[in-house]
C-alpha cells in the first residue's frame, strides 16, 4: 500500500446522517490528493504547501475548504482540484468482474469509486 492509498483509507470516514452522509476528516487537506500538488506541510502557514495553481502558497482558505478549489478561484493560474487516483482490488463478483475500483475523493473528501467492468460506482 502506498503513503497516499493509506492516508486515503485511514484518515477519511464517513459518517451517515438522516438523508446521506457527511465526510468526517482528520486534519489532511484536500490538497494532499490533488494531483497538482508540489509541497506539503505544515498547516502553520500556507507557505509551505505548493501547487501548480498557487506557486507561492496555497491559501489556507483552501486548505482548511473554506473556499472550493474544485472550480476556478482568483490568480489560481487556470488549475484547480483534480484528485489523484488510484486502484483497490476487491473480491471478483458479478458485474465486478475484474475485481479493481479505480479510486478517488472529491474536493470535500468524497471517496468516489468507479469499475472497469460496469461505469460509476458511488460511496
Amino acid at each position: 500500500m502506498t503513503l497516499f492509498e493509506a492516508m486515503a483509507r485511514f484518515h477519511l470516514r464517513k459518517q451517515e446522517i438522516p438523508g446521506g452522509w457527511l465526510p468526517i476528516f482528520a486534519g489532511i487537506p484536500p490538497c494532499f490528493y490533488c494531483i497538482h500538488c508540489q509541497n506539503t506541510g505544515a498547516l502553520e502557514g500556507s507557505g509551505n504547501w505548493s501547487c501548480r495553481a498557487y506557486t507561492q502558497g496555497i491559501p489556507y482558505t483552501i486548505l482548511m475548504r473554506e473556499d472550493d478549489h474544485s472550480k476556478p478561484l482568483p490568480y489560481d493560474n487556470g488549475y484547480h482540484y483534480e484528485s489523484t487516483t488510484w486502484e483497490e482490488q476487491v473480491t471478483p463478483r458479478p458485474g465486478l468482474e475484474s475485481g479493481i475500483l479505480i479510486c478517488r475523493l472529491d474536493f470535500y473528501g468524497n471517496l468516489e469509486l468507479e469499475s472497469p467492468d460496469n461505469k460509476s460506482k458511488s460511496e
